[in-house]
């Protein structure tokens, strides 16, 4: 029950296990969580891990494809998880783009050409569970959903219906799990780089710069503590103290090729790719990071705004947002990649974070397999530019001499799902701790920045520190942490105060939207010179009571009808033509859009759609559907017609649909739920 629901169902589990959650919902970005696991795993999940050492892929579970396999490179090794995948998307009734399939981690070394660090040891370059049954929570509606991967053929009925589900979900599942570790005497961390010697790193990046050699650099270190320690106990802290839309956790107790369990946990904010059904991608990177005033929210206002004017922080980011373009330029549609949002400020439990957003369009038609299409998007942008600089492949060069050779593994990597929907959702791997349960135990965790000329490197290594803060943090609230300083002196780590801990996102203040219709006044004397609206918007008092109504439950202030009234008045653009006027009313008062009505399809003679499904009709050169330049709105089943090829959007008249008709030539009805049939037209 409720958002804890989830990851209480998670925590019921046996390893391997996975869960996905966002534990800080966005509209329209984060608004889902998923969990799987032994025993709820079916007869298509295994694990699937990858070890540069050695070149070589293993499988173990009921469906995998292969136990070893000889895997040479990152070139071999994303083919290899590409035939992982369906060939052809699998239809999925869910709102939601995850269907089951890959769940886990690509490590920072998996990028083709790069420099080659030496071996990690601590964990795979890559693991991944395929998941066949799972819960799914809507943070929006409330719901849990259970969904199950079924095969054609297959006699027995759908997991999803079953007892066992049922269990799952309600947490009552008897699961004999391993015993977790009690909380060790003292973590105490080490650092790759001393501060000195990260001072001077940062120095170092800026002679390159200087140099031409590059524009940006992301240094990045290292910590490192030897200590055994429960990773859902230290994930279930980091969940409330750093809330994101990205939280992860992958518990493989025993993973083929290794000698050892290990468990990755993460919350983070940026998104490295996500790919919908219909094949746009798009990604959002971070770059311009401020520490928030928790304790004065005034002051917190202040430093969100100056980050929002900072010219460092607006260098690092457009140059990474120009490096994503670039990247997603290589698989997308020419002129299909734009930035629909721009340097952005998003506020977080910890830090303000400067954001931008770019989109594209995948060319579908390329690929034989959805497998192929997801993991060429995935290589073409990996890893992500924010944790690289531009350009990417030099950068990389240069900060493997400046991090001394050594690898960062599965930070700076990406973490999420590919879906055999063809759908795929991956976070970079940052805010993120990697916990080794073998002999000798060790946790590490990565932290790090971007350096520009405009840098000052102790406000780099400062930013340093803060991103590592709430990690170290969430594992000082479980057991005694200290962290390497200043000239290797050992600082104790401050366990957050008891309000921070129950930190939630502030809600933004609402806005209401009341769209009216104001029509030209009629007046048989006026010339069109003289036109003029009507005295105000039609039905103009049944909407401000409306307004009254919403402002009064959700506190939101309602500014007098007259001052309403004006805000309309000030934005309309033609007195000729009908307009429709789109008013806002929040906090900060009222303000008003004014556009000019067109004729629409229904009134062109063109037909759109019903009232629950699109329509196709089969003319001599193929089927044809409305397009969505008619207003329709991008149906899941529409998109995947299009993007087989099964249809293709053309214009359809009325008079066309009932010469059709007269003709005995096909026609669809179709949507996502009842699936494509055929259908007559009546009443002609």
């Amino acid at each position: 029950e409720g958002e804890e629901g989830i990851f209480e169902a998670f925590a019921q589990l046996a390893q391997p296990r996975v869960l996905l959650e966002s534990s800080r919902t966005i509209p329209g970005f984060s608004r889902y969580s998923f969990a799987a696991g032994a025993p709820c795993l079916g007869p298509h999940s295994f694990t699937v891990a990858f070890h540069r050492a050695g070149n070589v892929a293993r499988c173990a579970g009921p469906g995998a494809p292969f136990g070893e396999r000889s895997v040479e490179g990152a070139e071999a090794f994303f083919e290899m998880l590409a035939s992982l995948l369906p060939g052809v998307p699998v239809h999925s009734p869910a709102a939601f783009d995850f269907a089951g399939g890959l769940v886990g981690y690509i490590g920072y070394e998996l990028r083709p050409n790069a420099p080659a660090a030496t071996e990690d040891g601590d964990v795979p370059d890559a693991c991944f569970l395929f998941v066949d049954r799972f819960l799914a929570y809507d943070h929006l509606l409330g719901e849990t959903f259970a969904c199950s991967l079924e095969g054609k053929g297959e006699q027995t009925a759908p997991w999803a219906h079953s007892e066992e589900a049922e269990r799952m979900a309600r947490c009552e599942l008897k699961v004999q799990a391993p015993a977790e570790c009690p909380p060790p005497e003292e973590i105490k961390f080490s650092v790759r780089h001393s501060h000195e010697e990260y001072l001077e790193c940062v120095e170092r990046c800026q002679e390159l710069i200087r140099a031409g050699e590059t524009y940006e650099l992301c240094l990045t270190t290292r910590f490192e503590a030897p200590a055994a320690v429960s990773p859902l106990a230290v994930f279930r802290k980091l969940r409330r103290l750093n809330a994101a839309p990205y939280g992860f956790m992958y518990d493989f107790r025993e993973v083929p090729g290794s000698d050892h369990g290990f468990a990755v946990l993460g919350s983070s904010p940026e998104r490295f790719l996500s790919v919908d059904r219909s094949g746009v991608a798009a990604s959002k990177p971070m770059k311009g990071t401020a520490r928030r005033d928790l304790a004065d929210a005034a002051a917190d206002e202040e430093i969100r705004k100056e980050l929002a004017k900072s010219e460092k922080d607006i260098a690092e980011n457009l140059m990474i947002v120009d490096l994503v373009r670039h990247d997603l330029s290589a698989v997308c549609a020419p002129a299909s990649v734009r930035c629909p949002q721009l340097m952005e400020v998003e506020t977080y439990a910890a830090v303000h974070q400067m954001v931008s957003l770019v989109r594209g369009q995948l060319q579908t038609q390329r690929y034989r397999s959805c497998g192929e299409l997801l993991v060429d998007a995935v290589k073409a942008c990996f890893p992500a530019g924010s944790m690289t600089g531009a350009p990417k492949l030099r950068s990389m060069e240069l900060l493997h001499e400046l991090e001394l050779r050594r690898p960062r593994g599965v930070f700076s990597g990406a973490s999420g799902y590919l879906s055999v929907s063809g759908a795929a959702d991956l976070a970079v791997v940052i805010r993120s701790l990697v916990v080794r349960c073998g002999d000798p135990p060790r946790v590490t965790l990565g932290a790090g920045g971007a350096v520009t000329l405009l840098s000052e490197a102790s406000g780099e290594l400062e930013e340093m520190m803060l991103k590592a803060e709430r990690l170290l943090q969430a594992l000082a609230s479980y057991a005694p942490t200290s962290v390497e300083g200043h000239r290797g002196v050992f600082t104790q780590v401050s366990p957050p105060p008891g309000e921070a801990v129950a930190w939630a996102p502030p809600r933004p203040a609402p806005t209401l939207l009341e769209t009216m219709l104001w029509r030209p006044a009629v007046d048989e004397g006026r010339t069109s010179v003289e036109a003029a609206l009507e005295p105000e918007p039609f039905l103009w008092d049944l909407h401000l009571a409306r307004l009254e109504v919403s402002c009064r439950a959700l506190k939101v202030p309602l500014p007098p009808a007259a001052e309403l009234l004006d805000v309309c008045r000030r934005a309309v653009r033609s007195t000729s033509s009908p307009q429709r006027v789109r008013l806002l009313v929040g906090a900060g008062g009222a303000r008003a859009e004014c556009t000019n009505v067109e004729v629409g399809p229904c009134l062109r003679g063109e037909v759109t759609e019903t009232s629950i499904a699109n329509i196709a009709v089969e003319f001599e050169d193929g089927w044809r559907t409305p397009p969505l330049s008619c207003g329709l709105l991008p149906g899941v089943m529409l998109a995947r017609m299009l993007a087989t090829g099964e249809l293709r959007e053309g214009v359809i008249t009325v008079t066309q649909l009932i010469v059709a008709a007269s003709e005995g030539l096909r026609m669809l009805c179709f949507n996502s739920v009842r699936g494509a049939y055929l259908v007559t037209l009546v009443n002609e």
